[in-house]
Formats: C-alpha cells, structure tokens, sequence
C-alpha cells in the first residue's frame, strides 16, 4: 500500500518532486512556533528527510507520506507512522499553516494508525507532544491515544511533555523512544 485516500486527503508514498512543496512547509515559521529549531532552513534537509522516507518504504512497506489536498491535488503537508527500530511505530506530521484548526491532522493521523496496524499490528503506535505544542495534543485522545509517560520538555522549561501512544509500553521501547536517534 503506497497510496491511501481519506474524505479530504489523499496520502502518497513521497517521491523526489515533493521536496520544493515539502520544503515551503518545513521552512515556514508559522509551522515551527512549538519547536522553532527544527525548522528547515535548507532544502537539502527537506531532501534529506524525503530520502530517508523513501528508503524506509522500501525497507518496511510503510513509512511517512506526502498528503495532497484531493480537491486540487496540491501538497499540503507531510505525515505517517514511520518504524522505529522495529519496536514500534512513531506517528509524527507536519501540515501547511493554511490547514491548520480544520481537523486534518486527526484525518492524517487516523489514516496512518490504521495502515501501520494493517502492516505490524502488535506494535504499538506512540507519538511524543512537546509542552509547547497544545494543538497536537488535542489530536492524541482524538485517535485513541492515552498518555504513557511523561519526560520533562527543554523546549519549554521543562515542563511535562507526554508520551502518547495506543498501546502500554514496555520500559525497553520507552528506552528506545527517547534514544538519540
């Protein structure tokens, strides 16, 4: 399955085109005010990013995708459940500023869950939500996700950050989760 459709998405195994429309993502600010390091401040990261992904696919069948708007086809984000040193699956997302607040990251992330159950279902799916970061938050208990464990977050003053996920989780995969990857 390299290509599933949700109402308003349609999720695509990433190819090399993507990474000018993935790159105006990543790149805006408006898309980073939880986490303003991590913004892409060369395409080379984007490409970078979309190599690993597409590496990943051919290793495991399942990685992130490039969502596309159905109704214009145009990219507007990125997003999935990527394999984790095959303990479990990290669902992560990224979408255009344009898009936020309309219930889109729910609609990715559903999808994704789905797909990584339907190709490694005893793993779990766990997802990490940064303090500063309220708005993904409110998508966890969304998609099924309860809090597992809670580290404490740099980015803002250390405060609670939890980990989510679908699943309990062994101490082995919370180890592996907050390994430097």
């Amino acid at each position: 399955m390299t290509t599933t459709t949700t109402a308003r998405l349609s999720l695509a195994r990433p190819r090399e085109g993507d990474v000018p429309s993935l790159y105006a993502i990543y790149s805006d600010p408006r898309v980073w005010t939880h986490l303003p390091d991590a913004q892409h401040t060369t395409v080379e990261t984007t490409d970078a990013m979309v190599q690993r992904a597409m590496r990943n696919w051919e290793a495991n069948g399942l990685d992130e995708w490039t969502a596309r708007s159905q109704s214009d086809d145009a990219i507007i984000g990125w997003g999935g459940c990527r394999l984790v040193r095959g303990e479990f699956w990290n669902l992560g997302y990224r979408l255009d500023a344009s898009t936020h607040g309309h219930g889109l990251a729910t609609e990715l992330s559903r999808a994704a869950i789905d797909a990584a159950k339907a190709k490694r279902p005893a793993l779990p799916v766990v997802a990490m939500m940064l303090a500063a970061n309220p708005a993904s938050e409110r998508v966890a208990p969304k998609v099924g996700f309860s809090v597992r464990y809670d580290v404490p977050d740099p980015e803002a003053d250390d405060r609670p950050c939890p980990i989510y996920s679908d699943a309990p989780l062994t101490d082995a995969q919370i180890t592996t989760y907050l390994a430097p990857s």
